[in-house]
Formats: structure tokens, C-alpha cells, sequence
């Protein structure tokens, strides 16, 4: 008997920064949308959390700052979206503000992905305690397939 195999239409990239070096998380990317005709979304989550840091409280040139950082953000990922395009895969850019981990989860829950790409960070441990170890929060809570791209 053949079983049925589970089709991957969404794939969602995860861009930690989009003006930083992500060209070979953004080929791997490509290359698996492509081979599997999958809409590719590129996801980049903005940290701090806009509303605790420059909108609310804080001098002027605080909330300019935070601002033009989220501009500049947006502008790029736009950019490296136009350019997946233009390879011929379908992709769309996302920029969300918030907790890393949780607004991944809920972007994969939201956009129904097949499968997560994330570029994977070595970091020491006194580094995961301060700042938890992402990777270990997604893969506990992801149900789809997750392809870990080392940096």
C-alpha cells in the first residue's frame, strides 16, 4: 500500500536580522521552495518588543531611534523578499514585533507552514541561560518539519 505523502505549501524562514549576513540561510530557503514548489515566508521578529522599548515611555530620540531601526528592518526584508521573487518563488515578507519564540510559533500556527527554516547560533552556556536557547523552544513546540541552517 502507498501512503499518501503530506504536501509542503508554506515554508516560513525565520530572518533574525534582515540587514545582517542571511544569504545562506535565504539559498537554503530558495533551493527548498523551489525543489518542493512551496510559498516561501520570510518571518523576522523584532526584539525588544516595540511597545516595552520607544513608544510609550522614553526621550524623543529613544522612539526616533527604535523607529528608524524598524523602518530600516522592513525595508530590508522587503528587499531580500523582491529578490526570492524574482527567482521565481513566491514569497512574502513578514515583519512582527514581539517574544522571538512565541511570535514564531504563533506565525507557523497563523500560516498554517509545513516546514520552519532557522539559521542555528552557537552560543555558550552562559549565553542560553540569560537568554534561553530558542531552538530548544521551537523544536519542543513545532509539530512540522524544522531544517537548522548553522551559521
Amino acid at each position: 500500500m502507498i501512503e499518501k505523502r503530506h504536501s509542503i505549501n508554506t515554508i516560513v524562514a525565520c530572518v533574525d536580522s534582515p540587514e545582517a549576513h542571511v544569504e545562506k540561510l535565504i539559498q537554503q530557503s530558495v533551493l527548498f521552495s523551489g525543489l518542493l514548489g512551496a510559498r516561501l515566508v520570510l518571518l523576522h521578529v523584532s526584539s525588544p518588543n516595540p511597545d516595552f522599548v520607544g513608544y510609550e515611555a522614553g526621550p524623543q530620540s529613544v522612539r526616533d531611534s527604535t523607529a528608524r531601526t524598524l523602518r530600516n528592518e522592513h525595508h530590508a526584508l522587503q528587499s531580500l523578499a523582491e529578490a526570492v521573487r524574482q527567482q521565481g518563488i513566491e514569497c512574502l515578507a513578514l515583519s512582527v514585533p514581539g517574544d522571538t519564540a512565541e511570535q514564531i510559533l504563533l506565525e507557523v500556527e497563523k500560516l498554517r507552514a509545513d516546514m520552519l527554516i532557522a539559521a542555528f547560533h552557537r552560543h555558550g552556556l552562559l549565553y542560553r541561560l540569560i537568554y534561553g536557547d530558542l531552538m530548544h523552544v521551537l523544536m519542543k513546540a513545532l509539530t512540522c518539519p524544522v531544517l537548522l541552517i548553522p551559521d
